[in-house]
């Protein structure tokens, strides 16, 4: 999207190549070596609309203008490019190291291209069990060994605020509870003196309820929603995902996700809305078999159970869609331990209910072409933009994708984790959901379905148009309808509050 980068080098050709220099030239370009499916070439010749390169195996080839010249932009910045390349001359110049890729489908080419200069992590996993079906920690292992997904720490951003939003739904707080969006100022010199958080679109849309602030990601209601659960309520809440809380901000920048964790460790906290309220751990290996067929090692994962707290005896799990392990420790005499309950089966209904809103509704709008109602997940962007996720669900299999500069280069002004990660996360889940049905948490008998008001959280009034249903627990239901006819804080004018 960004554009066309320039030459990775520039060597000075000879007046006339013949056979002994063209193959000195092609050895320099082998020893470049190929990166993925981008291999080196040598400008040679330059016409108005195709140019002639040099392959390292001393092959010549020409590209013509459609084979990736039409249409190529050249990378100013970030946030700028130039127009169209009206000729090859724009792009390239004789003695230009570029790339080249081979196109797919049947008819094989040559195209013009580049080897991508931003990174990008996946992690898949089981929900049930924590079994890891896919792990990607860069883009090229040859170029670079470093593993994202398992050692990159990259500050989550609103990736990280379901996790808040739990925490708030255990401790009163409902789907309905309003929150003001509107500018807020801190002066705390734990954040750095003066503090002016906003919205990623610049924007404030008044009081709005809390289902609407996590899809639609409005990060003043999330800081106003962690100052009155209180940061050490949080913190210590959020340890029951896994995350190691000595690690986390006590401030209210932990409501925007600003310090650092790594894909693995988002995407098992995720798995948590997952399978339902069980804390499960990643493992890599299910078992070792030596050469004369005998087990030497095999993984003793804890798995979530959901139907196993309606009975009081330890019957076995329930068929999953691992069934590789069950049918291992199954033939073994064995069968898998289960995993502890860390979160409330009504509370992970409601945050369940919620994250599927934000890809019917809000930031993850794009995975609706995946049409499956259990689709559920999170954005997350952070300051500049620098680093973009998509953490969700569906069919069992929980997965995070992040994508970022590994020298924290800006992405663009309207990069955003529903551009750059979120497509990721939709062309992997296309797949790895194929041949699995959709599924649904089972609503807990103590979760009520309530007529409200949509302004105010209230009960609706008698025939009210706009009424909308929402869900609450027993306790925490609300009794009393909103007085102000058509529902309330039509005219928001809020001053900003300071701090």
């Amino acid at each position: 999207r960004h554009g066309y980068r320039g030459p990775e080098a520039q060597w000075q050709l000879p007046e006339i190549l013949d056979d002994d220099q063209r193959q000195a030239l092609a050895k320099k370009l082998e020893d470049i070596g190929r990166v993925g499916p981008w291999h080196p070439a040598l400008v040679l010749t330059v016409e108005e609309k195709s140019f002639t390169a040099l392959l390292a195996t001393g092959q010549q080839t020409q590209l013509e203008w459609e084979q990736g010249l039409k249409g190529t932009v050249r990378y100013i910045s970030e946030d700028r490019f130039t127009h169209p390349a009206e000729n090859a001359g724009e792009l390239v110049s004789p003695g230009d190291v570029v790339r080249l890729r081979i196109s797919d489908g049947d008819t094989r080419q040559w195209l013009f291209s580049q080897v991508p200069d931003i990174q990008a992590a996946l992690v898949s996993l089981e929900a049930d069990s924590g079994a890891l079906l896919s792990l990607v920690g860069g883009y090229d292992y040859q170029s670079s060994s470093f593993n994202r997904a398992t050692q990159a720490k990259r500050q989550p951003g609103s990736n990280f605020k379901p996790f808040i939003y739990t925490a708030a739904m255990d401790n009163g707080f409902t789907p309905a509870s309003i929150i003001n969006d509107a500018p807020i100022v801190f002066d705390d010199d734990s954040l750095g003196g003066t503090w002016r958080p906003s919205n990623d679109s610049g924007t404030f849309n008044g009081p709005m309820r809390l289902r609407k602030a996590l899809y639609l990601s409005r990060n003043l209601v999330s800081i106003r929603l962690l100052r009155e659960l209180g940061i050490g309520t949080a913190i210590d809440y959020i340890g029951r995902f896994g995350f190691n809380t000595e690690n986390l901000p006590r401030d209210l920048s932990l409501a925007l996700g600003s310090h650092s964790l790594t894909p693995l460790e988002i995407v098992t906290g995720y798995a948590v809305f997952a399978n339902g309220g069980f804390k499960v751990s990643p493992y890599l290996i299910e078992r070792i078999i030596d050469a004369n067929g005998d087990t030497v090692f095999r993984a003793d994962p804890v798995t979530a159970c959901r139907a196993c707290e309606q009975q009081d005896d330890e019957p076995p799990l329930p068929p999953k869609a691992a069934e590789s392990l069950e049918d291992m420790l199954a033939s073994e005499g064995l069968q898998a331990r289960r995993a502890k309950r860390v979160i409330g089966a009504d509370v992970v209904f409601l945050m369940d209910s919620i994250l599927r809103d934000v890809i019917k509704r809000g930031t993850g709008r794009r995975a609706l072409v995946l049409e499956r109602d259990d689709a559920a997940g999170k954005t997350g962007t952070t300051n500049g933009p620098v680093d973009a996720w998509f953490s969700g669900y569906s069919g069992g299999v929980v997965t995070s994708t992040w994508a970022g500069f590994d020298q924290n280069q800006k992405l663009g002004r309207r990069e955003y984790g529903g551009s750059v990660a979120l497509p990721m996360w939709i062309d992997h889940m296309r797949v790895a959901t194929q041949n699995r049905p959709e599924r649904h948490l089972e609503q807990p008998d103590n979760i009520v379905t309530v007529r409200i008001d949509p302004d105010s959280g209230q009960l609706a009034g008698p025939g009210q148009a706009n009424a909308i249903f929402e869900y609450f627990r027993n306790d925490n239901a609300p009794t009393e309808s909103y007085s102000q006819p058509g529902g309330g804080y039509e005219d928001f004018s809020d001053p900003v509050e300071i701090f």
